[in-house]
């Protein structure tokens, strides 16, 4: 999604758009308004001096969870980006974490101008296990950006939000909302790959489809149990997303299939060839993968806690389970795959999340930040 954001705002021609990834090393690379600065070992090393090793060092434990070595390239990239920052108008920095704790905290000692977007609330997430140090650390940083007069702190959905205000008793004024979106064109409505084909999958089966990477978060080990409790052998269920080949199977089931991650053109044949969407996430920032469903006509079911219920559910396009009991999302699940849907209905509900109009919403809040005094 952060790339999508990113390229989204490139198509506003006044805006000239500097990219400083975390996560991967990049070439020095210009598309019209679009750069991506250099990030390969050379430069990095050339901003890890001894006061950040030994910085690093002393935060090892406290952040078990990114790694020495990770904790090494934030802090070099980090000391990058304060190097270049107060060349821009503003700044838009994605997620309050270790690994944009330091650039966080420069912009707000600095008065620099910008947007900070959580894209999920990792310290009310016990399934990531994160340390005590860091939970403070992304409580702090949010109370401080949302209190902040050059910064903007945006989140992705009405749950976040919610809980946001209820955990840290910041105001509701001082949080914009401005969600996902779905950059699936109406092109992309057909396909030309036959999915029960190419998974040897008998014509009259149902599909239930389930789409994310693999982790204890995204809980796809109890979608497994639910399916189990399905036990209806004409009905077949799909895991896409990386590392999906470490769930367990109690058996092995051919009506279980595990696929690792797949590009986008193939993808919407599994949403538009499949039964149903299946969701059973513990937390989910959003679910982008609940509108890019409905988007292609695919009803969904998902539990009722889920933060973008609110921001999504519309003329009960959305299927709720309530106290994420595996039994009631197996009887809801039998229900749904037989019931017969209104496909356009479900595609209208997701008008509101098309990408033009959510990236308009971005443009206009960087300018707002600018004029900022």
């Amino acid at each position: 999604m952060v790339a999508s954001i990113t390229l989204g705002l490139a198509k506003f021609n006044e805006l000239n758009i500097d990219v400083l990834t975390q996560s991967n090393f990049t070439k020095s690379i210009r598309y019209k308004n679009l750069n991506f600065l250099k990030r390969n070992y050379s430069k990095m090393l050339a901003f890890l001096g001894p006061k950040s090793i030994h910085h690093a060092f002393k935060q090892r434990k406290k952040y078990h969870k990114a790694g020495f070595n990770r904790l090494l390239l934030y802090r070099a990239t980090c000391n990058y980006f304060k190097f270049i920052c107060k060349k821009y108008d503003a700044v838009h920095i994605h997620g309050v974490s270790p690994y944009s704790f330091d650039a966080i905290d420069f912009c707000l000692n600095n008065k620099v101008k910008g947007i900070v977007t959580i894209h999920g609330i990792n310290y009310l997430n016990t399934s990531i296990g994160l340390s005590s140090t860091q939970i403070e650390k992304e409580k702090y940083y949010i109370e401080k950006i949302a209190n902040s007069k050059h910064l903007i702190l945006t989140v992705i959905s009405k749950g976040i939000k919610k809980r946001i205000i209820e955990s840290l008793g910041i105001k509701a004024e001082n949080i914009k909302l401005i969600p996902n979106f779905h950059d699936f064109k109406e092109t992309s409505t057909t396909s030309s790959l036959n999915i029960k084909k190419k998974h040897n999958i008998p014509e009259n089966s149902k599909i239930i489809l389930s789409v994310g990477n693999y982790s204890e978060n995204k809980n796809q080990k109890q979608l497994l149990e639910i399916f189990y409790l399905l036990n209806d052998p004409t009905t077949y269920i799909l895991f896409i997303g990386t590392g999906i080949n470490n769930l367990k199977l109690k058996k092995s089931k051919e009506n279980i299939i595990l696929c690792e991650h797949l590009p986008k053109d193939e993808l919407r044949s599994y949403y538009l060839q499949s039964n149903i969407l299946a969701v059973t996430s513990i937390s989910e920032g959003f679910g982008l993968p609940m509108i890019e469903s409905l988007f292609f006509g695919l009803p969904v079911i998902t539990f009722s806690d889920i933060d973008a219920i609110e921001d999504i559910n519309e003329n009960s396009n959305l299927v709720l389970v309530k106290n994420r009991s595996s039994k009631q999302f197996a009887e809801n699940l039998k229900n749904c795959l037989s019931t017969k849907w209104d496909k356009k209905s479900l595609k209208r509900s997701v008008d509101k999340f098309a990408s033009e109009i959510i990236i308009k919403q971005y443009y206009d809040l960087i300018k707002n930040s600018i004029e900022l005094k």
